[in-house]
């Protein structure tokens, strides 16, 4: 029965890291919406963003980051944002 509850959790958490890869995009939007003005910078903004957030999704992938650090590390990215 552990296997069973460890796999429904496993879904949980890759789950919340969904949702928090899909509010970083959003805050990202935001921001550049707001406040960035040349297409040239906000272009790079939103680059920079999408790399980062890739980036997570490939070390949860290769077993560098889990998905309750990960999730962490996209808090903290959304924080830094808003």
């Amino acid at each position: 029965m552990t296997g069973v509850s460890e796999c429904s959790q496993q879904r949980g958490n890759l789950k919340d890291n969904r949702y928090k890869q899909n509010e970083l995009i959003i805050v990202m939007n935001s921001v550049a919406n707001k406040f960035i003005k040349w297409s040239l910078v906000k272009d790079h903004f939103i680059n920079e963003v999408i790399a980062y957030s890739q980036d997570i999704t490939a070390k949860i992938n290769t077993g560098e980051l889990s998905i309750l650090e990960a999730i962490g590390l996209l808090e903290e990215e959304i924080k830094s944002l808003k």
